[in-house]
């Protein structure tokens, strides 16, 4: 990692921009049950219980020196939630 921070203290480039790339495995999880109701000015109570609903991946492609940055999330597994 300490190799590669002499990228970002560059100056800007329009024609050789630096673009980052990371990749991110996901777990989606659902609740089984509704949190509890409770009365005003209590915290939630909330059953930790969850039903594993597949997994997925994120794709985060960045350019830090414009702001600008994009995600793509594909599904795999057998339950595919994708772009939720």
């Amino acid at each position: 990692m300490e190799d590669l921070l002499y990228l970002y203290a560059e100056p800007v480039h329009p024609f050789d921009p630096i673009v980052c790339f990371d990749e991110r495995p996901y777990q989606l999880l659902a609740d089984v049950k509704e949190p509890f109701l409770v009365k005003p000015g209590q915290p939630v109570r909330v059953d930790y219980e969850y039903s594993r609903q597949g997994t997925g991946n994120l794709f985060i492609y960045y350019a830090p020196h414009y702001g600008w940055r994009h995600v793509e999330v594909t599904g795999c597994g057998q339950n595919q939630l994708v772009n939720r």
